[in-house]
This record gives structure tokens, C-alpha cells and sequence, in this order.
């Protein structure tokens, strides 16, 4: 258990050829997909069955270790929402990476820890969204968070080239 218990956990994922943000919602039990480019007719769906086995297997040893109190009383399993609703990118587009990085600030921007499923969902809600007034300040905020907290000696989550990382746990096996 970190010391600093934890609600949400972000990460992107790369399937293939194209960036995915995942957010596990732990009071929820719940894990969203964040796909900008929905696939067209036709084409089959993501395969996310590989991505879903290992968060699934995480969450039982998360919850054995102690964690457990952190999910919601009486779901033992957690759910999988791989076609949550979400800001689409141009199709054609290789910008699927600046949209995983969009969907994390619009959700660490406006959280609330009273947040429903329908909070989370009228987020992304609209098609009005131009992502040319947020690229700027977006790649800004992400660079100075690997410049000042990965980069830099001093930052939090800064790992020299010799040693395990900060984060790391040679006890989890």
C-alpha cells in the first residue's frame, strides 16, 4: 500500500500503433478505456483482452496485499468500460498521444471526489472541443513534469542510471 492511498491510477498504453489512456476508478471498481480513434465499420474492435487479464490479476494481489479497502464494499470484480465515450482525434491523425495526455489533464483538472459515472462522462460530453487552445499548455504542463519531477536530480520521480527506480518493490515478486 503506497502512503498515500489513491482513488484513480493513470496510464497509457500503446496497442499497436496507437496511444490509449486507461483509468482505474478504485472506489468504482471500474476501469475506462480512453480511445480517441474510435475504429470505423468493419474494422473489429481493440484487443484489450491481454491489458484486462494483467489489471484484473493486479487487483486481486492489490487486495490480498491490503488495498482492498479501498474498492467498493460487495464488487469483487472490477469492470471494464473499453468504449467509454471520449474526445475523438481527426481521423487520419497520429495525434492519438497529445489525446492521452488530454483526457488525464481534463480529468486531473476538474476531479471531484464526489464524481458519479455521469460526472466523468459529461467531461468528455459535446463536440465543440478545438484541441489547437490546449495543445500549447498542455505539452507545457507535460514537459515541465518530466523536466522538474523525472528529469531533474531534485524531482520526486528522478531514477540515476544506476539502481532500481524510486518506485520500485524488489519484494513484489
Amino acid at each position: 500500500m503506497p502512503a498515500h492511498p489513491f482513488d484513480h491510477v493513470y496510464f497509457s498504453l500503446l496497442c499497436s500503433d496507437h496511444w490509449v489512456l486507461i483509468v482505474i476508478v478504485v472506489p468504482w471498481n471500474k476501469v475506462f478505456y480512453f480511445d480517441s480513434l474510435i475504429r470505423g465499420e468493419g474494422l473489429p474492435d481493440r484487443d484489450f483482452t491481454l491489458i484486462k487479464s494483467a489489471i484484473d490479476d493486479a487487483c486481486v494481489i492489490f487486495k490480498t496485499k491490503g488495498g482492498g479497502t479501498r474498492f467498493k464494499k460487495g464488487h469483487q470484480k472490477l469492470s471494464h468500460n473499453f468504449k467509454f465515450p471520449c474526445r475523438q482525434q481527426p481521423q487520419g491523425s497520429v495525434s492519438c498521444g497529445f489525446y492521452v495526455c488530454a483526457h488525464m489533464d481534463e480529468i486531473v483538472r476538474h476531479h471531484n471526489p464526489h464524481w458519479q459515472e455521469g460526472d466523468l462522462k459529461s467531461l468528455f460530453s459535446g463536440d465543440d472541443y478545438d484541441w489547437r487552445k490546449d495543445f500549447a499548455r498542455i505539452r507545457e504542463t507535460f514537459a515541465h513534469f518530466f523536466n522538474n519531477d523525472v528529469l531533474h536530480p531534485t524531482g520526486e520521480f528522478y531514477t540515476p542510471d544506476e539502481g532500481p527506480p524510486k518506485w520500485f518493490d524488489p519484494s513484489c515478486k
